[in-house]
């Protein structure tokens, strides 16, 4: 399987509710859950939809991986 945060196939993945949207179950690896990473993609559209507060500690912390989100990213 592969995981929803850092898009590696993995044997193992493990579930875990996202810290963003309460009703999305995230398939992650081990290291990312751990790490209680989000995908990088739905930081952005929650940043987009619901405003920059909602994703502050993510964005701040780093919890997603791949590049640095910017503000133009979150403005539609």
């Amino acid at each position: 399987m592969t995981c929803a945060c850092c898009g590696k196939p993995r044997a193992t993945i493990k579930p875990r509710k996202s810290s963003i949207i309460s009703n999305v179950t995230l398939l992650c690896c081990e290291d990312c859950h751990n790490k209680k990473l989000e995908p990088r993609y739905l930081v952005v559209l929650v940043g987009r939809s619901k405003g920059m507060d909602a994703v502050r500690d993510l964005i701040v912390n780093h919890r997603y991986l791949g590049d640095e989100i910017t503000a133009a990213e979150l403005t539609v």
